[in-house]
């Protein structure tokens, strides 16, 4: 193989690993040997597993994050003007439920990788935000909630951001953990998304409507 095909090889079988197994799971053997590379190969082209894992991660991440933006851009697009809180919910949520939902295995690998990283030691953790400069993404996306719900604090947005992001985050999302209990004809990834935002917006507006009536904070 040659280096970019040997590069792309390692990629995709830690992708494979890293999402079935986990951060300390992980076996570069194991991987090497989904690519069909000798493990060497791992030390030569990323250096230590935890710089494989960040190369990998950073790679799904930039992949999301330009569907993100590809999809909230047509949002503005069609509207013609600023994207209020349902564009901005849609673009964060549908990529991520559309990979989850996918009838092929591989793109189902994403979302339960990007769960990974919660358990990932917290250097590697942090060489990743450093990296993939994550802490920025995130900071844009947080602001656009915020320009959106102008009525709530910096803090309440956050709070808000992360109230979305374990929706989509959760256990029926990432293993499908309660299909046993649920209606699965009711699994079409556009209904998915649908739900996730009318339950995040309904939330936010929740708050939105709270600070209307106490507008110098929340309730004792």
């Amino acid at each position: 193989m040659s280096k970019a095909e040997t590069i792309t090889a390692l990629m995709d079988s830690a992708i494979t690993v890293f999402s079935d197994t986990g951060y300390e799971g992980a076996s570069l053997r194991d991987i090497a040997a989904g690519a069909r590379t000798p493990l060497s190969t791992i030390n030569m082209y990323f250096g230590a597993k935890s710089d494989l894992f960040v190369a990998v991660m950073g790679q799904l991440w930039r992949e999301i994050e330009n569907d993100r933006a590809a999809l909230l851009a047509a949002r503005v697009a069609a509207r013609g003007g600023p994207p209020d809180l349902r564009d901005i919910i849609f673009a964060l949520v549908k990529p991520v439920v559309d990979r989850a939902r996918s009838a092929t295995a591989a793109d189902r690998r994403t979302p339960r990788l990007l769960r990974q990283w919660v358990g990932a030691p917290p250097l590697v953790k942090e060489e990743m935000r450093r990296r993939n400069n994550s802490q920025d993404s995130l900071g844009r996306w947080i602001d656009a909630v915020g320009r959106a719900c102008p009525t709530l604090s910096k803090s309440e947005a956050v709070w808000g951001f992360s109230f979305v992001v374990g929706a989509l985050y959760s256990w029926e999302m990432m293993d499908n953990r309660y299909d046993e209990i649920i209606d699965m004809t009711d699994s079409n990834p556009d209904d998915i998304v649908e739900y996730l935002v009318d339950f995040a917006v309904a939330g936010m507006q929740g708050l939105i409507d709270r600070r209307a009536v106490r507008p110098d904070g929340p309730a004792a």
